[in-house]
């Protein structure tokens, strides 16, 4: 992409209305939900399937449970923002999760095998 500060004004504006055109066409997209799993232990993770987000969630909920009794939840009590866990659902554009897939984003073939190897014990 060309460097916007030496661009004339015209080009500016060409810019501007075609980034406003493409999230026009994007809110007539189909959505997709997409699940996050936060925490101030762990880096931010982004799933595509629900169970593979709970996972991640059960995961990371041991993780603080273990690290908060060793430590008597001192890591946890100095968090700032995220304190503990967050889970969020999120409905984005199909053309941005296709995107985000492309650019390898999601984080659910972390828990692919062990998703496999929970059904098959259910099973």
């Amino acid at each position: 992409m060309s460097d916007y500060k030496n661009m004339n004004d015209h080009e500016l504006v060409d810019i501007k209305n075609a980034v406003e055109r493409e999230q026009k066409r994007r809110e007539g997209e189909p959505k997709v939900l997409t699940y996050r799993v936060t925490s101030c232990m762990t880096d931010s993770m982004h799933f595509l399937k629900l169970e593979h987000a709970l996972l991640a969630m059960r995961d990371v909920s041991e993780l603080i449970i273990k690290e908060s009794v060793e430590d008597g939840g001192k890591y946890v009590n100095e968090c700032t923002g995220i304190v503990g866990l967050v889970f969020r659902v999120e409905e984005k554009p199909k053309a941005q999760v296709d995107a985000q897939i492309k650019d390898s984003y999601f984080d659910d073939w972390r828990y692919e095998e062990r998703l496999g190897e929970l059904n098959a014990k259910t099973n």
